[in-house]
């Protein structure tokens, strides 16, 4: 519907050197992406991410796989086996898996666990040098302790905590004790004792004792504690809408209310680069000590649930987060968002990272585990569309040429990008659009610079998008769109 422009048109250029993260809501030149999977905004350019392939640590493929934790010097496995009992895989790199039967009488299925790994202290004649650390995992609800030594390349049981033991479903271990709760009270196990329960009696009162509080005294906190974790030195305590926080370093204890945000479940909330993030009922939230903030409104639609399966993890500079629908990875450096390439029909189960690194994840899906691989970015699609671009303007425009500078690396495979011009309430379909232009680099060349240029014909609008399409490790360093504005249209659109 546009029409002819005298000759002598002006033509406008605009140029995108910087990018944003994924923008769901502001869709109209924000600088952001409406949309993005396998690729992020790192600094000034555009980057592709290491795809999800499987894991060279856990190769094992579990039937019923149930959650997956990520210790320093190993990886843990919580699983089903066929008679139903409760089972955990200690895997250390080239060495043999150490099998740890948690719970033959597993009566609660697959249903999450609360993992804790507890140093115990022990001493010749209260000598300090002679100090030994022993680390022991603790499983909750099962009431369950084992030793953490993964390479010893055995079968192991693990022992009962005892009917006297306090019926923990979350919990952690902070200062020598363990911190954790039964859904309405919280507790502090003696101090260097997980297995120790010992309250003050109105005859004697120790520094050391165990402690416990209930935490319904604040009506407007009136709900069942959902988490409990570790944050600058201080005990949080989640429920599903409020947040507490326990103060001191010996018994007693005191409980401090913070606000009225809270974790959804059990494993919906971690700590990336020194901030406490966690997924509430109304979108994802970060902690500092001071405040909470939102952090998804730009990623996250109104009225998206957020169920209690909900899982956040993160390694030195990631937060991962995996919804029932999303797959989501924040940058905590530059604060930008993006969506996980993940493969093809898996059910993700669990995830869970370890801070030493930067992608450093693990994913549990039915049919295996998953972590970045850079090597294999050849092997999955990734993609990005911008925001409507309109310039500020509500005229009809029309696209004259598009240019797009990236790198192309040649290291592990074949490179290709593809171009794609949208107008205003088009939607994507790869049968439907053809792109506008496309380049391909066969592999073994190293980095190659490249600039993909095209003229544009009979692409009139009020406003563009624009719809990057590859595969390979490519880096997009800026966008270049010449366009010229004129024609009216005298109708409702």
């Amino acid at each position: 519907m546009g029409v002819s422009l005298p000759q002598g048109e002006r033509e406008y250029e605009t140029v995108r050197w910087r990018f944003g993260g994924i923008n769901r809501r502001d869709r109209i030149d924000t600088g952001e992406f409406t949309d993005m999977c396998g690729i992020s905004s790192e600094g000034d350019y555009l980057v592709t991410d290491p795809p999800f392939a499987r894991s060279t640590e856990i190769s094992k493929r579990y039937d019923i796989p149930v959650q997956v934790e990520s210790f320093d010097d190993f990886q843990l496995v919580l699983y089903i086996n066929e008679g139903g009992a409760l089972m955990a895989d200690m895997i250390v790199p080239n060495t043999s898996t150490t099998t740890v039967l948690v719970n033959e009488n597993n009566k609660i299925g697959d249903q999450k666990r609360s993992v804790v790994l507890f140093n115990v202290c022990e001493m010749e004649d209260g000598n300090i040098a002679s100090a030994v650390f022993k680390p022991t995992i603790l499983v909750f609800p099962d009431k369950k302790s084992f030793p953490a030594t993964p390479t010893v390349a055995e079968d192991i049981t693990a022992a009962d905590l005892g009917t006297e033991y306090p019926n923990l479903i979350t919990a952690t271990s902070f200062q020598g004790r363990v911190f954790g709760s039964d859904g309405t009270r919280v507790f502090a196990s003696e101090y260097n004792n997980y297995a120790g329960w010992n309250l003050d009696t109105a005859e004697e009162s120790l520094s050391s004792n165990a402690w416990v509080t209930t935490t319904q005294t604040n009506v407007r906190a009136d709900d069942i504690i959902t988490g409990v974790t570790v944050y600058q030195n201080h005990v949080v305590v989640f429920k599903r809408g409020y947040m507490h926080m326990i103060y001191g370093t010996e018994n007693p204890f005191r409980l401090v209310d913070i606000g009225e945000r809270g974790a959804v479940g059990i494993r919906a909330y971690c700590e990336v680069n020194g901030i406490l993030y966690f997924a509430s009922s109304g979108g994802i939230y970060a902690f500092d000590g001071n405040s909470v903030t939102e952090m998804s409104r730009n990623v996250l639609t109104t009225g998206e649930a957020i169920g209690e399966d909900t899982v956040l993890c993160g390694d030195a500079r990631y937060l991962y987060v995996i919804t029932g629908e999303d797959s989501l990875r924040y940058d905590t450096t530059y604060g930008v968002w993006t969506r996980l390439n993940l493969p093809e029909m898996v059910n993700v189960k669990d995830a869970s990272a370890n801070n030493s690194a930067q992608h450093n994840v693990h994913i549990l899906c039915d049919d295996g585990a998953y972590t970045p691989n850079a090597e294999k970015v050849c092997d999955m699609e990734w993609y990005a569309e911008t925001d409507l671009l309109c310039l500020s303007r509500m005229d009809i425009r029309r696209i004259k040429k598009i240019q797009i500078m990236g790198v192309a690396d040649t290291q592990y495979g074949d490179c290709e990008v593809s171009v794609y011009l949208l107008r205003r309430g088009e939607e994507f379909n790869t049968d439907a659009h053809k792109p506008v232009a496309q380049k391909m680099f066969t592999a073994g060349h190293g980095e190659r610079v490249f600039m993909l240029r095209t003229l544009i014909r009979m692409f009139s609008s009020v406003g563009h998008r624009v719809r990057i399409v590859g595969k390979g490790a490519v880096r997009i360093l800026g966008i270049d769109m010449k366009l010229s504005y004129g024609g009216d249209l005298y109708v409702t659109e």
